[in-house]
């Protein structure tokens, strides 16, 4: 076999990189940090130079083509990385993913290559190995495209917790550990005995289970967002719960003293009648204090909203927080209730505990709602903190001990779900944490739920 020829086998056998490079877009479609077209057009020249490079390479240092083979992941994964907005822990888990399923689908391209080219191995390609490895590729890419795109889109994009996410890795990993070490060198090893059947089975086998540990996955990550969602439900209809409750008592409270106002102004006349007006001032002052207050404020006309809002106005006076909130919201918003009161809640939650570190004289919050132009929606978030930050890259983590640390995760997540974004920055020299948000006014596929 020429030289020329083997490099065009091992070029037509990374070629399989294509299909693999669909897979993993399939999941990240409403991911793109730029637009379709330009990945396209910047993944086909790289792939147009790395491609037969690294056919080069394999044939010109045959003994380091596995490390070939990596090195090239490795740069194909950080261009993949860098095409997309979600955080490494996602991208690197669908990156792994569609790598152990190429190296399980490579297991099915040796056998049917083995009884081709007996006298051949893993390490020996052929052309018929090559174009089989490159049709198995595109079929998997698109028997994938429906649920990867569907299914696999609405798992990265309603949920981005890194820890969850990174557990995938080793696991897919493994899968792409025994490919290759279970690969047979030498064809002939497989005509021995039953080896060809085990192995045969082997691969099939991984190749079920990954795809029943991605559809356990599936499902356990679901029913986890669900838990959330409830959970969010259950904490604004409990703020909601509190509101009617001291709207209520304040109803109870005012009926008696329309009940009983007649005889206020009866005893008024009667002491602006007898010119005791000292009594008459004392009396006044007395009835002003004992009038209930009204401690609900309608910021909006979106009671989950207010709920929220006067929510945490109460934690904020509690902590001796000074708190100025300025909402000027339309009647509907194109959002769900409860990403709404979620980003809210996040944020002053957020927001009163950095403040409770802080000196009492400086603690202040200054929250902003707003629209657009009638565009989009703005949020603006200011909040004091003690100036100390923590942070992994461009990631804020949480301070607090007993922090999750995925408040401002959760906001970002939810803010680009309905094709906005979010912000972060702090000014450590004024001791100032921000927090800008912007989301178009339109009908985001997913926000619609209450």
């Amino acid at each position: 076999m020429t030289s020329v020829s083997e490099q065009l086998i091992m070029t037509l056998s990374f070629a399989s990189i294509v299909p693999a490079a669909f897979m993993c877009y399939y999941p990240m479609k409403d991911q793109l940090a730029f637009p379709i077209e330009t990945i396209v057009l910047r993944g086909a020249a790289v792939l147009a130079v790395m491609v037969p490079t690294a056919g080069f390479a394999s044939v010109k240092f045959a003994d380091y083509s596995d490390v070939i083979y990596l090195v090239l992941l490795a740069l194909l994964y950080g261009f993949y990385h860098r095409t997309l907005t979600v955080n490494v822990s996602r991208s690197l888990a669908v990156f792994m993913w569609v790598t152990a399923l190429m190296s399980i689908l490579l297991g099915f391209v040796y056998c049917i290559d083995s009884r081709i080219n007996p006298a051949l191995g893993s390490d020996i390609g052929s052309l018929e190995g090559a174009v089989t490895q490159l049709i198995l590729s595109f079929a998997a890419a698109l028997i994938a495209f429906y649920p990867a795109s569907k299914y696999g889109a609405a798992l990265i994009n309603s949920y981005g917790i890194s820890k969850v996410w990174y557990i995938t890795v080793p696991v897919t990993g493994i899968f792409f550990a025994m490919s290759y070490l279970l690969a047979p060198r030498k064809y002939e090893t497989l005509y021995v005995n039953r080896v060809f059947f085990a192995y045969l089975c082997a691969t099939a086998l991984m190749l079920l289970a990954q795809l029943l540990l991605t559809v356990i996955f599936y499902h356990i990550v679901m029913s986890m967002i669900d838990q959330m969602k409830t959970a969010e439900r259950n904490r604004i209809l409990e703020m909601q719960e509190s509101r009617y409750i001291k709207q209520q008592r304040y109803i109870e409270d005012t009926a008696k003293l329309r009940h009983d106002f007649k005889h206020t102004i009866r005893t008024l006349c009667e002491l602006a009648g007898a010119g005791e007006y000292g009594e008459l001032n004392r009396y006044l002052s007395d009835y002003l204090a004992e009038m209930p207050q009204n401690e609900t404020v309608y910021y909006c006309k979106n009671n989950s909203i207010n709920a929220v809002l006067n929510y945490y106005q109460e934690q904020a006076i509690s902590a001796d927080i000074d708190v100025t909130f300025r909402i000027e919201l339309p009647e509907t918003l194109p959002f769900s209730n409860i990403d709404m009161c979620g980003i809210i809640g996040n944020i002053l939650d957020n927001a009163v505990t950095a403040c409770r570190d802080t000196e009492p004289a400086d603690r202040r919050i200054q929250f902003t709602m707003m629209t657009q132009n009638d565009a989009q929606l703005v949020i603006v978030s200011l909040n004091s903190f003690s100036g100390r930050i923590k942070k992994q890259g461009d990631r804020y983590l949480s301070t607090n001990r007993k922090g999750s640390g995925i408040g401002l995760t959760s906001i970002s997540e939810t803010a680009l779900r309905c094709g906005g974004e979010a912000r972060f920055s702090h000014d450590s020299a004024k001791k100032e944490f921000y927090i800008d948000i912007m989301m178009p006014l339109k009908q985001a596929a997913g926000s619609t739920e209450d």
